[in-house]
This record gives structure tokens, sequence and C-alpha cells, in this order.
């Protein structure tokens, strides 16, 4: 009940660095942060290389199975 998982993330190359997906992201986490979850979880096999610097950024933690984001 306190957990979401985001199964998919995408911005189509051409649009890439332009700040969509940090607005997505962002977005999404205070969508989530309303329903009362207390974590986020990316599942490893979904996750390029070129987005771990954004997830960084929005201090989601690396774990050995994705990345985790701790809500307050």
């Amino acid at each position: 009940k306190n957990l979401v998982f985001v199964t998919s993330f995408y911005v189509s190359e051409n649009f890439r660095g332009l700040g969509i997906g940090t607005e997505l992201l962002s977005l999404s986490i205070s969508r989530i942060k309303e329903t009362g979850k207390k974590w986020v979880i990316l599942p490893d096999f979904i996750i390029p290389e070129f987005l771990t610097p954004l997830l960084e950024r929005m201090d989601f933690k690396k774990t050995r199975s994705g990345y985790i984001l701790v809500l307050n």
C-alpha cells in the first residue's frame, strides 16, 4: 500500500535534453506523494544509463535491484 513501482518511463530521442523527462518524473512524484505513498521503485531492467543522472538528481538511491526514492 505504501509502494509504487514505475514500470515504464520514456521520452523519444528527438525530445531528450529538453527537460521533458525531468518534468514528467517530477509531476509523477508529486502525484504519488499526494496519495500518501512512501516509496517509489524503478526496477533495474528498465533503466538505461542515460537516465541515471536524472534519478540521482531527484534523490533516487541505487539498490541491487534498481532505484528507490523515499518520499517525505
